[in-house]
């Protein structure tokens, strides 16, 4: 890739500074997949779009991107609707929500929200073709195991295991779970102070779980595509090369071969595309001769694949050979000094962008080591938009 198809781009990204680019790019990415709710993974995305526009990127680039995750996220809701069938619960809902945000259906006088007498919260999801038990439960009225306590929308507070199986052997015998799988989520406090939630599914249910799962972890891909489309898009394979070196200096002083390891990067990104049009006349000059890739069973597709990989390989291989030829040819080093065509100045717009990076990703870690403080993650965006 040429420094000149870069220099007609004139925006901030473009000009960045390679290193605090990539550096950018990896705090965001870690950002990315530390388990935050979407509160929070609603500011990243704020943050990688207001990248994506200041670097002037086209808005087909980023339709494309849509179009793909769109894809990705029909097959999440197949898996979740298969995997997850319950309607999500978070047992003592106070010890869980957000630092800077407290979802404010907790003070609904709701469906969803438990409150028991010892005053801990019992949170629970939505469930489309499943049901939670009848909150008077009269159909169990002195017939419950002992030291066992309903609290109410399915949550009980039990002593122990064999308190459990006996109240779901219990539920199972009554005509009101006829038909019905009866599933169960426990949490333990202590050895003598457990709560256990007991609801009932068909093979159709599908939940506020499996939904906000879905939109979660879809969210998740689209702003790592997101955040790296906008480096590759906006950075040579000479810059990504100039940035490594220059973020893996300090091991210099290891006596670590940096400018060695910063080499085979840059060729490697370098005869990335080159392969890729070999391989691409290797399957037309193979189907040429009466190579069928598309049609047959398995067997013969991984079959034919030989065809492409070995001369793949042969190519490979003889390019490195050619190449390691030129560069001894003109008297390479790479344990000798070496200078650069180009400097890269750090400018006051590139020292901002990080800087919010690098601000955002101490907050969220601060936020991660705080104890008692979990972030809730789960079904609570679905319950928010439900009521």
């Amino acid at each position: 890739m040429n420094y000149s198809t870069f220099s007609s781009k004139n925006s901030i990204i473009h000009r960045m500074n390679p290193a605090l680019k990539f550096l950018t790019t990896i705090f965001v990415v870690a950002m990315i997949f530390i388990p935050f709710g979407f509160v929070y993974q609603a500011v990243l995305l704020v943050f990688c779009l207001s990248l994506f526009f200041l670097a002037k990127l086209p808005l087909k680039k980023l339709w494309r991107i849509i179009q793909s995750v769109i894809f990705l996220a029909i097959i999440l809701s197949l898996i979740n609707w298969i995997t997850y069938k319950g309607p999500g619960v978070v047992f003592d809902f106070e010890n869980q929500y957000y630092f800077f945000y407290k979802p404010s259906f907790l003070n609904w006088d709701s469906f969803h929200v438990t409150t028991n007498s010892d005053g801990h919260h019992f949170l629970q999801g939505s469930m489309y073709g499943g049901k939670v038990l009848p909150s008077d439960l009269n159909f169990l009225q002195g017939s419950l195991p002992k030291d066992c306590e309903y609290l109410g929308n399915g949550f009980f507070k039990v002593s122990n295991q064999e308190n459990t199986n006996a109240l779901k052997d219990l539920i199972g015998n009554n005509p009101v779970s006829e038909g019905w799988s009866i599933k169960e989520v426990f949490y333990g406090t202590s050895e003598t102070q457990q709560y256990v939630y007991i609801y009932l599914t068909k093979w159709y249910t599908y939940s506020s779980q499996a939904i906000s799962l879905m939109i979660y972890v879809t969210l998740k891909i689209f702003l790592m595509i997101l955040i790296v489309t906008i480096l590759t898009s906006t950075t040579s394979s000479i810059q990504l090369t100039c940035a490594l070196e220059d973020i893996l200096n300090p091991f210099r002083y290891l006596r670590l071969p940096v400018a060695e390891w910063s080499m085979t990067i840059a060729l490697v990104l370098r005869f990335i595309p080159s392969l890729l049009d070999e391989s691409n006349r290797i399957l037309k000059a193979q189907a040429s001769r009466g190579l069928d890739f598309k049609n047959g069973n398995l067997k013969d597709k991984l079959f034919s694949l030989t065809s492409l990989v070995v001369p793949l390989f042969s190519i490979a291989f003889k390019k490195a050979g050619e190449l390691s030829n030129a560069m001894e040819a003109r008297g390479y080093n790479p344990r000798y000094s070496r200078t650069r065509y180009r400097d890269y100045d750090i400018k006051f717009w590139d020292w901002i962008i990080f800087s919010i990076a690098a601000f955002l990703f101490g907050v969220l870690i601060t936020l991660v080591t705080l104890k008692g403080k979990q972030m809730f993650v789960s079904f609570g965006f679905w319950d928010i938009f439900a009521h």
